[in-house]
């Protein structure tokens, strides 16, 4: 080890080596996509010179992309060759959209006249929507990160299992290779939900223990009575009930990692025990007249202020406290886990992730499949901007229920719904605030989109759904509304009837009665032509 490291036991963070790659780069990145896998994808911003934006151009790569990998446009139909233009003017980002023929919007309102968008909108992460079908996070992340760069293909470090290419996300896993090969105690710190243990379970996976045991332990989950013996395990005889020996969570970890999370909760009397293992590597049964000796590696967790506990009580929590000592053994290098609202750039491509997942374990991956040319995607930019404008406070766990909520209350729905999660949620900090900036002609109302979220009469949708022979595009002009808010109100409306309750002897009968023509069967069962689709293929 380098000299400057001898004293392994309070290894901390090293400073990140100097590059000449590390100013920050304007990029677009595929946020929503006919096409789910392409989402994450990212295009550089040309400086001064700017880009056009189209059907055609400009080219996007997936992240880790190679410089030799072939680079792709957006390719979507729905997009008009007819371009918008974005190019840096000074320390602000104009976005021109009077060119084209495709609806723009920028985060969530509809602009039709050159718009600003300041460096601060920039950092937060700006949401461009284009036609309905297709959105691109405007954002900076380091130029080493930018696909195809050389430093890119050589120096990035591998993935680990850590869905994301984010610049926070990258910063955990260069932390990871750093510490993963040394046995010194990592301390994981990150709010609930941050995806912790998947780190811990990715350090040990990288580590000389990979082919040994990984055993986790939830140290809020066990009582103090029972800790000890938990940990440490027990003899025959030591109490009560103890009719046999047993081995505790240290013997069954020996020769690999022992993840102790939620550190914080460790009882005040086993914490001297705890740190005496951590310090001799040497265990005492519950009874035993002996010590055994182990070689674990420690991975703790916790989402606590372990400073403000150290030598006095916790408000509010008793006499609950947490030794110094011990704090400062398990900190031998700690990584800090980013919150999901640091990270905006990552929150389609984790969505996507959990919802193929999801539909994979129904059996219903089909519904990923690119949609017919005209037709929304499955998942709609609506959706995805609802997405950005949550703060996510349950974060990687969260936007996981959702995207299983969603998988399964949506069926085979042509269009998942776009819940209101920023309704019931309070409002912003002056620390935390809002993606949502000004960008221009933030006094303008808000877009008739977000309006149309409201209510909806059932009578009104059926009557108009009948007037336009069950067709969306027609549907949704009459009434005043996009086809994904069509689509979300269909769905949900108890009246209107789905794909799904068609019957495979209607469904033959109609199909006969119109020679197979889709948009006659549509009207003929009044169901959504994209529905019926769905219903053929499954």
């Amino acid at each position: 080890m380098d000299p400057r490291w001898r004293n392994k036991d309070t290894f901390q963070g090293l400073a990140p080596v100097g590059r000449s790659d590390l100013r920050n780069e304007l990029v677009l990145t595929i946020v929503c996509h006919p096409d789910v896998g392409r989402v994450g994808e990212i295009a550089r911003v040309e400086g001064t010179q700017g880009m056009e934006i189209s059907r055609l151009s400009p080219e996007f790569r997936a992240p880790r992309a190679p410089s030799a990998a072939r680079p792709e446009p957006l390719a979507d139909p729905r997009l008009s060759r007819k371009p918008l233009r974005l190019w840096v003017d000074g320390e602000r980002v104009r976005l021109d959209p009077t060119g084209t023929a495709t609806t723009v919007e920028l985060d969530g309102r509809v602009i039709t006249a050159i718009e600003t968008i300041s460096q601060d909108a920039v950092e937060r992460g700006a949401l461009i929507s284009l036609g309905r079908s297709v959105a691109l996070l405007l954002h900076r992340i380091p130029a080493s990160q930018v696909p195809g760069s050389t430093f890119g293909e050589s120096g990035r470090p591998a993935e680990h299992g850590l869905v994301g290419a984010s610049p926070a996300i990258e910063r955990v896993r260069t932390e990871l290779e750093r510490v993963a090969a040394l046995d010194v105690p990592v301390l994981l710190r990150g709010e609930s939900g941050s995806g912790k243990e998947l780190v811990a379970r990715a350090l040990h996976d990288a580590s000389p223990r990979a082919r040994r045991p990984f055993i986790a332990m939830n140290m809020a989950a066990i009582s103090a009575s029972t800790a000890a013996s938990e940990l440490f395990g027990h003899v025959r005889g030591a109490f009560t009930g103890a009719t046999r020996d047993h081995d505790g969570f240290f013997a069954r970890a020996d020769g690999g990692t022992l993840f102790l999370d939620e550190i914080g909760e460790t009882p005040a009397e086993l914490q001297p025990m705890l740190l005496r293992v951590l310090e001799t590597g040497e265990v005492s049964a519950v009874g035993a007249t002996r010590t055994r000796r182990v070689d674990v590696r420690v991975i703790a967790a916790t989402d606590a202020d372990l400073e403000a506990m150290i030598g006095r009580d916790v408000p509010g929590g008793g006499s609950k406290q947490f030794r110094a000592p011990l704090f400062h053994r398990l900190a031998g290098y700690t990584i800090t886990i980013p919150p999901l609202r640091d990270r905006p750039d990552d929150i389609a491509r984790l969505f996507v992730d959990f919802l193929r997942k999801e539909l994979i374990a129904n059996g219903a991956e089909a519904r990923l499949e690119p949609p017919d040319d005209g037709e929304p995607p499955f998942v709609p930019p609506a959706l995805i901007d609802e997405l950005l404008r949550h703060r996510f406070p349950g974060n990687v766990r969260e936007l996981r229920n959702l995207a299983r909520q969603l998988a399964i209350s949506s069926h085979d729905a042509s269009v998942l719904p776009v819940p209101n999660l920023t309704r019931s949620e309070a409002p912003s900090s002056a620390s935390t605030p809002s993606r949502r900036v000004d960008v221009g002609a933030a006094n303008q109302a808000e877009a008739p989109r977000r309006a149309s979220k409201e209510p909806l009469d059932d009578d009104a949708l059926f009557a108009a759904l009948e007037d336009n022979d069950w067709k969306p595009g027609p549907t949704a002009e009459a009434l005043g509304i996009s086809r994904t808010t069509l689509y979300a109100f269909i769905d949900r409306s108890p009246r209107v009837r789905k794909a799904r309750d068609v019957t495979d002897s209607e469904l033959e009968a109609a199909l006969a009665v119109v020679a197979g023509d889709l948009d006659r069967a549509a009207a003929l069962l009044k169901v959504s032509k994209r529905g019926l689709q769905l219903r053929i293929k499954s």
